[in-house]
């Protein structure tokens, strides 16, 4: 694991600052033209982005490559089809906000949301708690949920301004969106991915006038759907813990001899 220039204290202490300073943008911006808004909480974001790299010392969550045992194989296939499942719609809503006349502000704040959640959440946050469960067995499952649970509980601050029923489907929502990325990220050592699909996910027509434009779904689909990638996520996770503490017996082994 690529090792940080603060502590896991500073560095939870730091995330906090950050959402705070995020969603402060959102407030002292609020009234302000779309395309303003979007401009501000986009260049923010690469900010945040900078400052997080700087923390975390690098975008990998470790130096060394994992080769993939069989049933890790198959749960990331399946993790590939969950994440189809999860944006089976983004074609439509691409098309859409092509034809949007807020083009340019919807882009700017998908790709702020994008940019700034995931060097937040999965950057800073997955790797701080990395570092709390860094001598546990499960360690990236624990840590991917615990990130993932912050990234859920964040999403409440959207009571402020919408119904509460839609709320609290926004927090599990997020909450499995956000384990399926944190799969992605430790599936792929990388940051990228999860920048480009969480911005995909995020941009839609409109969003830089209403950023609150999802509604409430009906419960019966809302948990089949979610539920599903929740435990192809978990259970690729659980799968990979494993497969990473038989590569380091391995190593030890064959160091021993």
């Amino acid at each position: 694991m690529s090792k940080s220039r603060f502590s896991i204290f500073n560095q939870f202490a730091s995330a906090i600052v950050l959402v705070a300073m995020y969603l402060g943008v959102d407030v002292i911006f609020h009234g302000t033209s779309p395309l303003i808004h979007a401009s501000f909480r986009f260049v923010f974001a690469l900010i945040v982005a900078g400052i997080v790299y700087y923390i975390i010392g690098a975008d990998k969550l470790r130096n060394s490559h994992v080769k993939y045992r069989k049933s890790t194989k198959v749960w990331c296939f399946l993790l590939v089809l969950a994440a189809l499942l999860v944006f089976r719609n983004v074609t439509g809503q691409i098309i859409q906000v092509l034809g949007s006349k807020t083009l340019i502000g919807d882009t700017f704040m998908a790709l702020s949301a994008g940019i700034c959640e995931e060097f937040l959440f999965r950057g800073l946050l997955l790797s701080s708690c990395l570092c709390v469960f860094n001598r546990h067995r499960l360690r990236y499952t624990l840590a991917a949920c615990s990130s993932s649970a912050l990234f859920g509980l964040f999403h409440f601050v959207n009571a402020l301004h919408q119904p509460l029923n839609t709320t609290v489907q926004q927090v599990i929502y997020a909450f499995v969106l956000g384990l399926l990325l944190a799969s992605i990220r430790i599936a792929t050592n990388t940051m990228g991915w999860n920048v480009l699909l969480h911005s995909l996910f995020d941009w839609s027509a409109g969003l830089s006038v209403n950023p609150s434009l999802s509604g409430i779904t009906p419960w019966t689909p809302f948990i089949i759907i979610w539920g599903l990638v929740f435990l192809v996520a978990l259970f690729f996770l659980i799968s990979f813990d494993h497969n990473t503490n038989d590569s380091h017996l391995s190593k030890t082994y064959s160091l021993g001899n």
